[in-house]
């Protein structure tokens, strides 16, 4: 969330999401496929999920296999992503700055 408060607007209006109409878990140790829900449901969600996230051109992700799968899909993602929960990933203003100079973009913040 810390990311997204010190985007710029661009950067912000450019985030797409799933929305909140797919099976997510609210617990951190819960996963998806134990809920009640159809584990056919889930599985396709994240299928849909993995293919929709290769086609991003960045990701900010945590640790996480369904990231690792969007990023097997789209190798670009490999240079173009970020894990949040890296201890050695860049800051979010570093991570802004490239996205924005690799879309040819140069008004970012400092």
């Amino acid at each position: 969330r810390q990311v997204l408060k010190t985007a710029s607007e661009h950067v912000q209006n450019s985030i797409r999401t799933q929305g909140s109409h797919v099976v997510r878990s609210n617990s951190k140790t819960l996963p998806p496929h134990a809920l009640d829900e159809s584990h056919h449901r889930v599985n396709s969600e994240t299928l849909v999920d993995i293919y929709a996230m290769s086609k991003c051109n960045f990701l900010l992700h945590s640790f996480s296999a369904v990231a690792e799968a969007a990023i097997y899909v789209n190798l670009n993602l490999h240079k173009n992503s970020i894990n949040l929960e890296d201890p050695k990933a860049p800051s979010p203003q570093e991570f802004e700055r490239m996205v924005s100079s690799l879309m040819g973009r140069n008004n970012t913040t400092s």
